[in-house]
């Protein structure tokens, strides 16, 4: 198989393999997109093209600090460029050096093929983050829902760190492009971006919400399908009727995954759980496991509880595709575990067992001949002693 192939079929190998072992949360975020509103990930101003590098809007506060990103991108882009250029000038000179050595010659290629996949990795991260690449956003599946081109930064901040390696011979060149890079970042923040407008009475607000059980605004995205968090009482009492008006009930647990109470009702009617109705809910009163409902706007949870007093626990299950990544996970990560070891090492190990179980008196690392011709040397010496 020719070299070339040989690195794509790699290339496709690794990529499967990341999927694979990004399985656990990857199946869920795909499977569970019908759960939610994840439509309103794109709504205005959070959209690809509204944070382009450069891009200005009717929103100051979004200008500023787009502003400040386009500023530290455009000072790493420069930096990438710079990178590209000098460590091309050294792998020259290298090139040239290893026509008379073989082996040198070999090292050289392989350089300039990571040297390559580097600069084109960095150039087209930098690329994607202008207005010009909008089509690609537009029409790549998916792709729009990164919302922000500026987070590929961190893809093209991972061939910078290389290249500037392979760039700047010294340390000293390194700290001073990373501390003209940071001084950008200090500056362009102090002259664009201006102080945080929450304050500290706003955080112990935000504290004592979460505290007394008001919870705090969640964003549009992750409301379940065709419901409106905009339209919530925030002074809903966790358990109520189908009004509004507080059940007497007893509160013994409300916690991420599992909620356990009583209510105590004068006849058979539907209780509403101030708690979003997501499909994994699962609620059982009294043990026996019921179908549960959810408001027509709002989309919390209605469950049906007869006369007099009602045990009811809500548990959030894992559903099957949580199962299935957490699954598939597991096994590429065994499966990585047996493609990184060494075949030299598991050869090793091989014979280690071997010879354990056929020589116990042999040490691991002694090679099968080196017992016999240690045993014939002893025969020798031993014959020519005066006590032989």
């Amino acid at each position: 198989m020719r070299p070339q192939w040989r690195s794509l079929l790699a290339t496709a190998g690794a990529v499967v393999m990341g999927v694979a072992l990004a399985s656990f949360y990857l199946l869920p975020a795909i499977y569970e997109q019908r759960w939610i509103n994840v439509e309103q990930v794109l709504s205005p101003g959070v959209r690809p093209q509204d944070n382009f590098l450069f891009t200005i809007l009717a929103d100051a506060d979004h200008n500023r600090f787009n502003l400040l990103v386009s500023v530290v991108a455009i000072a790493e882009i420069v930096v990438l460029v710079l990178a590209i250029v000098v460590s091309h000038r050294h792998r020259l000179r290298r090139a040239q050096t290893a026509l008379a050595d073989p082996v040198a010659g070999s090292t050289a290629g392989v350089a300039a093929r990571w040297w390559m996949l580097l600069s084109a990795w960095g150039a087209a991260s930098a690329a994607i983050m202008f207005s010009f690449s909008n089509v690609l956003w537009q029409h790549l599946p998916k792709f729009r829902f990164v919302q922000l081109p500026f987070r590929w930064l961190l893809c093209m901040n991972v061939a910078l760190a290389v290249l500037l390696a392979m760039a700047a011979r010294n340390w000293i060149s390194r700290l001073v492009t990373c501390a003209a890079l940071l001084a950008t970042l200090i500056v362009a923040g102090h002259l664009t971006q201006p102080p945080w407008w929450d304050t500290a009475a706003d955080i112990r607000e935000m504290a004592d919400f979460m505290a007394n059980g008001t919870g705090y605004e969640g964003t549009d995205e992750y409301v379940p399908k065709e419901a409106d968090a905009s339209e919530l009482n925030k002074n809903l009492p966790r358990i109520s009727n189908d009004s509004g008006a507080p059940i007497r009930n007893e509160m013994l647990a409300w916690g991420p995954t599992e909620k356990h109470f009583t209510v105590h009702a004068d006849a058979p009617q539907n209780i509403v759980v101030r708690l979003f109705n997501y499909p994994a809910w699962e609620a059982l009163v009294n043990g026996v496991p019921v179908t549960t409902e959810k408001t027509e706007i709002t989309g919390l949870m209605v469950i049906p509880v007869d006369a007099g007093v009602s045990d009811v626990r809500i548990y959030f299950r894992r559903t099957m595709d949580r199962i299935v990544g957490d699954i598939i996970s597991v096994v590429s990560l065994a499966l990585l575990i047996i493609i990184w070891m060494k075949p030299a090492s598991i050869n090793r190990i091989s014979r280690v067992v071997f010879l354990r179980t056929q020589r116990p008196d042999q040490r691991p690392d002694q090679p099968p001949g080196e017992d016999r011709e240690m045993r014939r040397d002893m025969r020798t010496t031993n014959a020519g002693s005066p006590t032989a």
